[in-house]
């Protein structure tokens, strides 16, 4: 896996070599003056969207250190945002998000797990699949070129199509369960559950990509740390339609960790 990362030229913040070393040695690459790999921190994201937007950058999140949920950066700057749920998927997406961004010429935005094994992986056999992925994909060549409104749509198709979203039907439609890409390890602790369940590990959220879980279901529960983001798109300005629990109606606890504990608590099991 290092060899497919020694291809690209990186930079590394003083917090990411000090917590994840083991991750930053695995990615380390070649030096270069123009970065294809950052590993930042959320507080200096939006500088360094600003100081490289002329090229294509991947940035990796720092979740230790996320002032800023970068799910609103990457709507701000019209970036796709990945937010995997584990170690091995933190690898895969950087590489895919690696050949993405070569090839369509955008930057991308990782947001790393807040606790994830630092191991190294092999992705010998999975370059191939990612790279197949990526060129059987219809998204636009000239996305730079796009108005705002088209980027927006480009990439909320982007994200419905998405291999990284998962969607488990379920046939207790009474309540379905929206989890975000770093609640799922712990989502995936409890018992099955028979309510549909949406994992969203790739942003933004597009209307396409909850309609079906939304209107079918009476009531919807999401599950996310950071900032309500999922839920506040849920809701929009006038927060009508099928009722939305979560942090803003203090159903999902604001300011602590969202534990198989804590899930099981919210949902009476």
């Amino acid at each position: 896996m290092k060899n497919f990362f020694n291809n690209y030229s990186i930079i590394v913040t003083a917090e990411w070599k000090e917590k994840f070393p083991l991750f930053v040695n695995n990615v380390q690459g070649k030096a270069n003056n123009y970065p294809e790999i950052i590993l930042c921190n959320s507080h200096n994201l939006i500088g360094l969207l600003d100081k490289y937007s002329e090229i294509s950058v991947v940035y990796v999140v720092n979740p230790k250190c996320c002032l800023h949920d970068p799910r609103y950066v990457g709507e701000l700057f019209l970036l796709p945002v990945f937010e995997p749920s584990n170690s091995y998927e933190l690898y895969h997406m950087l590489a895919f998000s690696v050949l993405f961004s070569k090839k369509f010429n955008i930057s991308v935005l990782i947001v790393a797990p807040e606790h994830f094994a630092e191991q190294a992986y092999d992705l010998k056999e999975n370059i191939e699949a990612i790279s197949h992925l990526i060129n059987s994909m219809n998204f636009p060549l000239d996305y730079s070129s796009l108005n705002f409104l088209e980027k927006m749509k480009s990439l909320e198709t982007f994200s419905s199509d998405s291999p990284f979203n998962e969607f488990n039907q379920g046939h207790d439609k009474t309540l379905g369960i929206i989890v975000s890409g770093s609640v799922s390890m712990e989502f995936d602790q409890i018992p099955s559950l028979a309510y549909p369940v949406l994992k969203v590990r790739h942003y933004p959220i597009g209307r396409s990509l909850v309609e079906s879980i939304y209107y079918a279901c009476d009531e919807i529960l999401v599950l996310e740390e950071g900032r309500p983001y999922i839920e506040q798109h849920l809701k929009g300005i006038m927060g009508v339609g099928t009722r939305i629990r979560g942090k803003l109606n203090q159903i999902v606890p604001i300011n602590k960790k969202i534990t198989s504990k804590e899930i099981c608590n919210i949902l009476n099991l």
